[in-house]
């Protein structure tokens, strides 16, 4: 069965859609959001996130490669992406692109620290990667989804503290994803 373009990116979509949504409800309550209720939004996603962790993370018990058990794969995949991520420099290409949008966009104050903050929270983890594999090879946007939702969250947050700039994460979600 082949899938449509929609299926296999909607998750993307819909991603991009609640980051948007979220930087634009945050600057609209920017001002009339306390501090202590940004914080509570992000100890909340936080606390989600861990959760989806500990969950996710039980699925490596089963796994089993050859004589290498899943937690040590694990272990592996995640000092291996680490590496690479500096290897290839991702924040400092990240800041570049920033402050580039900065200029090109007349973006003022923290728009660089929001871009690299917001795009690094949104597209660095295995929700990012497992959940665009799924939805791209079986069409399941279920985890992009729940990532959407929680970006939509933090992007609330973020906007509150850095502006604009995070709405512009949205481009490396739609590259990423």
């Amino acid at each position: 069965m082949e899938l449509s373009l929609w299926a296999r990116t909607s998750g993307t979509w819909i991603n991009v859609a609640t980051v948007l949504l979220g930087t634009g409800l945050g600057l609209w309550l920017r001002h009339r959001l306390p501090q202590q209720m940004r914080q509570i939004i992000t100890q909340a996603v936080g606390l989600l996130t861990l959760v989806i962790g500990f969950a996710m993370t039980n699925s490596f018990s089963e796994v089993e490669a050859g004589p290498i058990d899943g937690i040590i794969l694990g272990l592996v995949a995640l000092v291996t992406g680490g590496l690479l991520g500096e290897w290839i420099q991702i924040e400092k290409r990240l800041i570049t692109m920033g402050d580039m949008l900065k200029q090109q966009f007349k973006g003022e104050g923290r728009f660089t620290e929001g871009f690299v903050a917001a795009s690094l929270l949104f597209c660095i983890g295995p929700m990012t990667v497992l959940g665009s594999l799924n939805n791209g090879l079986i069409g399941d946007n279920t985890l992009l989804t729940l990532k959407a939702t929680m970006d939509c969250f933090a992007a609330i947050a973020l906007t509150g503290t850095y502006g604009i700039g995070v709405g512009f994460s949205a481009l490396t979600v739609l590259l990423v994803q």
